[in-house]
């Protein structure tokens, strides 16, 4: 396992799809809810309505809000990309036979790059978080707030629980043999989470961490703990269903 985690971070580290993840996530949520909230003070009326639906008037409740929001929308395409990167590629770029030769068992390796992205998502989650509070540091609200802490570990939830959402590719791309499936099932559930949110609302977990960072800004009763924990456990379980594919996979 040792030497599956060693060749996957390496993989991880070197690979620019990472770091383009990582920093879409942390600078693209913050530099858009940034660029909207100075607009709309500025009296841009075309910001001032988009804002509407997602802010009440307080600052760090606010930011909050919308770098939660833009951050479960485009984390659950950005975190799809990379895991049908991760695993997709063995396939495309046909290195999954050699993987059959390492003494090392395919379900390990499997789940070493499940670690690998699991590293990704708590670093991009902690970047996040610095880079909400840069943000608002910059627009000059006070840190002396005492809601300043929770909101920032909010951000930081939404960011993982997105990255739990996106798990399924892994195990799309497995089963395309490909980056296509999971980039695919990524645009699938992104839309199929907007639908949700007009039904089912928070009980489709891939709805669950944007509908609870899009309430939060409005004063609407946000998912319960049971929805977002449902979030949890779809990653988990599809997370298992991945590695028992790699344990039995075969060369065609």
């Amino acid at each position: 396992m040792i030497a599956a985690l060693r060749v996957e971070g390496t993989k991880s580290v070197h690979g620019l799809v990472s770091w383009v993840v990582l920093a879409a996530l942390v600078v693209g949520p913050a530099a858009i809810s940034a660029t909207l909230l100075v607009a709309a003070r500025s009296g841009n009326v075309v910001a001032t309505a988009q804002l509407e639906p997602f802010t009440r008037g307080e600052p760090w409740a606010d930011l909050t809000t919308l770098v939660g929001v833009i951050a479960a929308a485009g984390g659950l395409l950005a975190f799809g990309v990379y895991l049908g990167w991760s695993f997709g590629r063995e396939f495309t770029e046909r290195t999954v036979g050699a993987l059959f030769a390492t003494p090392t068992p395919l379900a390990r390796i499997a789940t070493a790059k499940l670690v690998m992205y699991a590293a990704l998502v708590a670093l991009t989650a902690v970047a996040g978080v610095v880079a909400f509070l840069v943000t608002g540091l910059l627009l000059g609200y006070p840190m002396t707030g005492a809601s300043v802490g929770p909101l920032a570990a909010k951000v930081a939830a939404v960011i993982v629980l997105t990255g739990a959402a996106a798990v399924p590719c892994a195990w799309a791309a497995t089963v395309s043999r490909g980056m296509l499936g999971a980039v695919g099932l990524a645009v699938i559930l992104l839309v199929l989470s907007q639908v949700a949110l007009l039904t089912i609302g928070p009980w489709f977990p891939f709805a669950a961490p944007g509908a609870w960072a899009g309430l939060a800004g409005t004063g609407s009763g946000a998912p319960s703990t049971v929805q977002l924990l449902l979030t949890l456990a779809t990653g988990v379980g599809f997370g298992a269903l991945t590695v028992a594919r790699w344990r039995r996979l075969r060369l065609r």
